[in-house]
């Protein structure tokens, strides 16, 4: 029967035959002798003997095999009692306990790696949640230490506490915000955490104007890090010599806002559609403070008109003409109707003519009706008057000033002459075109030969000046203006012809120009509804600020006229599905009959205008209520057949 027997010297577990108990052998592990023990159950008396006459571990007492040279318990030596060298007595250990120790090691690591970054913070102080009491002894004191609370807090949450608290107090508390804020800034460099205990300060004077917090306010516009806040607060307070300045910043984010757009549309990545996200927030915060002295703020902005003109293209775009005519414009809640929308606008155009009256500087006069003629091309009357006006002693101005009336009257509708309207910036206009411009402006009877007016009294929008463009279509004009003029005759014709002349428009790449706008007036007689059509097309094909104010206006002036109305709706869903808005609103509210498409030119007039719109404006198509089914069969084929 086989045995299992452990080797004395290394501890290995080994079989042997019972016949060779008592017997010496060597340990296939170690090499080394050793004597096979007896079994407990064959040798009891052996055993026992063994125990009785000593045979036992000097150190720990333990009975052992004859033989046997080390301790398995104590890890000794059996005979002297004496501790085994180091080496022996780790290779003896078993390989459970190897595991465990490095179990015991890992453990231990993960807890340093937890509990020594979490010893070594500091506790967070305690802030208490319950409102801080009011004073009940020593009011100014009382104040006077609230302000020191929000300038050395050391966190957001007992900032905000004191300010509220500071807050309540109301103008009361201005003159101590003002001595504190005098102080810090006296000092030196503050802290940052001195800077955003300031910029709490200087929202609460921002929050409630007062004459006591405007010389704190002024001392922190000079500090580069509160410059924003601080003048913002200065322009809400009233104060008139912070206007200049709070304009050029606002203009310096309007630029920063129109490089990030133009940038998204090269790159087009989110980091682009952040920044530009950043830089609209912050132009919106200007926007808000500035509308608060709409006068003052308008007139400087006018000012630095002609200086932004040409900076990243903006002869192209006009971002900054687009601005100003947003800040000019009251500010409207997201959910506005057409009226009210219609309402800013009427009161952005009142705004910028009063700006641009007597006794306004001619190139200021040149700016308005440049952003007018951008934002508002609907108002002909108001631009032919005010493009009237910068005659007057053309030749009599500074030669920069005569450079920028002559490219003005260029770009809003005057003739084409020498290089006035081929040059890409008002600096480059030569002294031929003035001259030009000049004869042109005497030949219409505008201008004297001396150089004053000779028509007494100023246009209305009643009465019409004669477009000068017009008047001199045969003497001095572009191949492409004369294709423009045909194609015009074209849209005003039948709706066939006004689809053809539509088709050519959009293959010649004209776009939506001025006189396509004009098209979208809605008091203007004798407009074909087709034209109006074409017109909508051009509209929403171009999807410009201005042209989508243009079809609000349609859409809020088209009265009984049906096609006009529904045309305008359609444009302006297809600039919301652009933008990915949401179309709930529409088809719901049309009004158009089948009898209004028995014209198969008029479907497919409309079906270009949906199919601009894509799949999602056809799925809003399908999915919407109309009066007539008939009319929504027609229509979605007529989209079908534009999107194959």
């Amino acid at each position: 029967m086989a045995l299992k027997i452990r080797c004395p010297h290394c501890n290995g577990i080994l079989l042997a035959e019972d016949w060779t108990a008592g017997e010496g052998r060597n340990c296939p592990r170690c090499g080394r002798g050793f004597t096979v023990p007896l079994p407990a159950t064959a040798a009891p008396a052996e055993r026992a003997a063994t125990a009785v006459s000593g045979v036992t571990c000097a150190r720990c007492r333990a009975a052992l095999a004859p033989g046997t040279r080390q301790c398995r318990h104590c890890l000794s030596d059996p005979t002297t009692g004496a501790r085994l060298p180091m080496g022996r007595r780790l290779r003896l250990l078993s390989a459970k306990f190897w595991f465990g120790l490095s179990l015991a090691a890992v453990a231990m690591m993960i807890a340093g790696f937890l509990i020594v970054p979490a010893l070594r913070r500091a506790p967070p102080e305690v802030v208490s949640s319950e409102p801080i009491p009011p004073p009940t002894v020593d009011a100014e004191g009382h104040t006077r230490a609230l302000v020191q609370r929000v300038l050395t807090a050391r966190d957001a949450p007992t900032r905000e506490a004191a300010a509220r608290e500071l807050q309540r107090a109301g103008v009361v508390g201005h003159a101590a915000i003002a001595s504190a804020m005098s102080e810090a800034l006296s000092g030196g460099a503050p802290d940052p955490r001195s800077l955003r205990g300031m910029l709490g300060l200087v929202a609460i004077l921002s929050n409630e104007p007062s004459a006591a917090g405007r010389p704190a306010l002024a001392a922190a516009a000079r500090n580069p890090a509160l410059r924003d806040a601080a003048l913002r607060a200065l322009v809400r307070s009233g104060d008139t010599d912070a206007v200049a300045p709070a304009v050029e910043q606002w203009l310096i984010h309007v630029k920063q806002l129109l490089a990030a757009e133009r940038g998204s549309a090269l790159i087009g990545d989110e980091f682009a559609q952040s920044a530009i996200a950043e830089a609209r927030r912050r132009s919106n915060e200007w926007l808000a403070a500035l509308r608060t002295q709409p006068d003052a703020v308008i007139a400087e902005a006018l000012r630095h008109y002609w200086t932004t003109l040409g900076w990243l293209g903006q002869p192209a775009t006009e971002g900054v003409g687009r601005a100003i005519f947003d800040l000019a414009r009251p500010s409207a809640p997201a959910g506005a109707s057409a009226a009210d929308v219609v309402s800013g606008i009427r009161a952005a155009r009142r705004a910028l003519e009063g700006a641009a009256a007597a006794p306004a500087a001619t190139d200021v006069r040149a700016a308005v009706l440049l952003i007018l003629a951008q934002n508002v091309p609907q108002y002909r009357s108001l631009h032919e008057r005010l493009l009237t006006e910068l005659l007057p002693g053309l030749l009599d101005r500074d030669p920069l000033v005569r450079r920028r009336v002559v490219w003005t009257i260029a770009r809003v509708g005057g003739p084409v002459l020498g290089s006035g309207a081929r040059a890409p910036h008002p600096q480059m206009v030569d002294e031929e075109a003035v001259r030009a411009t000049t004869e042109w402006a005497v030949g219409l009877g505008l201008l004297s030969p001396g150089g004053d007016r000779s028509r007494g009294g100023a246009a209305s929008d009643e009465a019409p000046l004669t477009d000068p463009t017009l008047a001199l279509a045969r003497r001095v004009v572009t191949p492409r203006r004369q294709l423009e003029h045909a194609l015009l005759s074209g849209l005003h014709g039948e709706p066939g012809s006004a689809v053809a002349a539509l088709r050519r428009w959009r293959s010649e790449r004209i776009g939506y120009s001025p006189r396509a706008a004009a098209l979208l007036d809605a008091a203007r007689s004798g407009v074909s509804p087709a034209a109006r059509l074409a017109a909508a097309l051009l509209a929403a094909e171009d999807g410009s600020p201005g042209a989508e104010s243009s079809l609000e206006t349609l859409r809020a002036n088209a009265g009984g006229e049906r096609l006009p109305g529904f045309a305008a709706d359609a444009a302006l869903a297809v600039l919301r599905a652009r933008r990915g808005d949401t179309l709930r609103d529409w088809p719901d509210n049309s009004r158009l009959l089948e009898a209004d498409l028995r014209d198969p030119a008029i479907v497919e007039l409309l079906g270009g205008i949906l199919a601009l719109g894509g799949p999602p404006l056809r799925a809003r198509l399908v999915e919407g209520a109309l009066p007539d089914e008939r009319v929504r069969a027609l229509l979605v084929n007529a989209l079908d057949a534009h999107l194959r």
